[in-house]
């Protein structure tokens, strides 16, 4: 948004931005409860399977990955190795991370425990790393991850 001389146009601007930014926070705080978070992400593969299916999806297939570790937290193992052979099936194995994935959950004889552990603790790395970084410490407060 440019500032171009006129402060009611300016104000409008920045309240529609301010309301937008507002709103998608709210829909990101609702994802702090798994069962949200799994639902939300079941509507969005279906979503994409039925444009597949019209030929209007070429997006990231990420979302897949985010879905079947939901699963592997909320203690559905065997959904979240259907979602990840899924994408197995559609992508083969092009990248060396989703390789490494595929084998730790998919490959391996674990209980729906062993991968909810596994989950837990590629997540804690990530947070340990994003605490580690110079931006993160410069933040003021207490953050919850």
């Amino acid at each position: 948004m440019e500032y171009v001389g006129n402060d009611s146009i300016f104000r409008e601007e920045i309240f529609k931005f301010a309301t937008y930014a507002l709103k998608y926070a709210e829909s990101l705080i609702k994802f702090q409860s798994l069962n949200y978070a799994n639902w939300e992400f079941v509507k969005l593969l279906w979503l994409k399977r039925f444009k597949a299916l019209r030929g209007k999806w070429n997006g990231p297939v990420h979302d897949y990955y985010y879905a079947a570790m939901i699963k592997f937290l909320i203690g559905n193992y065997d959904s979240g190795v259907r979602i990840l052979q899924k994408w197995n099936l559609r992508n083969g194995m092009r990248d060396e991370w989703m390789n490494k994935i595929y084998m730790t959950f998919c490959e391996s004889n674990l209980t729906a425990n062993q991968a909810k552990s596994i989950v837990v603790e590629m997540v804690n790395k990530r947070r340990k790393l994003f605490q580690s970084k110079p931006s993160y410490k410069k933040l003021e407060g207490e953050f919850l991850l």
